[in-house]
This record gives C-alpha cells, structure tokens and sequence, in this order.
C-alpha cells in the first residue's frame, strides 16, 4: 500500500467519525401533491440529497417522510446526527410530544402511522434542531426548493 493510499483511508475514516447533519423538509400544493427532500452535510459540504415525490398527500405528511427517509437511510451509521427542520410539528412532536401519545396508544393522533415508524428509527445518537423557515439559511432553502420540484 502506498503512502497515498495509506493517507486516503486515513481521511476516509475520519469523514465515517463525524457527525452528519440532515436538514429535511417537505411540501404539498393545492392538488395535494407534494414531496420531501433531505440534503446530507459533514462539515457543511453537501455529500448527498434525498429526494421524494408523493400524491395524496399533505405537508405535515411530507415534513415527517423527510425525517423518516433520512433516519431509514442512516440507520446503520452510528455517529452522531443532527435532523434539522423548520417544521414545529416535527420537532415538538418528536422531542416533547411522542411520549404522551405512546401512552395514549397515539389515540386521535394525525399521521400516527409516521410517528411510530419515527419512532423506531430514532436512535441515542440523534438529535433534533428546529430552525427559522425561509431565513436565508443555504441548506434549509435548498431543502425547500427540493420538495417542491417536480
């Protein structure tokens, strides 16, 4: 193995060390199409993004699936995770919310399909951080824009 190579998986394996951030979000229009989209970060650069396109569907619907197709496809990395997402219902209903409606049997809860497969994706290493919608943040409006393309 040659010095590069060696100096390659060096970087490489500390990129797999650090803590991933997901800014997710999800839209719907009049005719209830909508979709959801995720853009993956390390250190602010854009390794990736997820994207979805859904019918019958509502924003609150979509806001969830960003958080639930992010989660699903970093479910065996096992750093630190950081979703971040303008959507109150989400962040609320994840981090202050959920453990009432679990002792409700999710009883009267909209969306209770979503929140309990939520649920089983969160693990210990991931956190949850609401931001401010449409405040200029770069990935926050990226993730906008890539749920409502169509």
């Amino acid at each position: 193995m040659s010095r590069r190579d060696i100096k390659l998986n060096l970087i490489t394996i500390k990129l797999k060390r650090l803590m991933i951030t997901v800014y997710t979000d999800g839209s719907c229009f009049k005719n209830r199409k909508g979709g959801n989209a995720s853009v993956f970060l390390q250190n602010d650069v854009i390794l990736f993004c997820l994207i979805e396109k859904c019918e019958d569907t509502t924003n609150n619907r979509e806001e969830l699936k960003a958080v639930i197709n992010s989660l699903e496809y970093l479910s065996n990395y096992e750093e630190k995770i950081l979703v971040c997402s303008d959507s109150k219902y989400v962040i609320k209903g994840i981090t202050e919310w959920i453990s009432s409606w679990e002792k409700k049997n999710y009883k009267n809860i909209k969306n209770s399909d979503l929140w309990k497969k939520l649920l089983t994706l969160k693990k210990s290493n991931c956190s949850f951080k609401k931001i401010k919608a449409h405040s200029g943040d770069r990935f926050n409006d990226l993730a906008d824009r890539l749920s409502k393309y169509n």
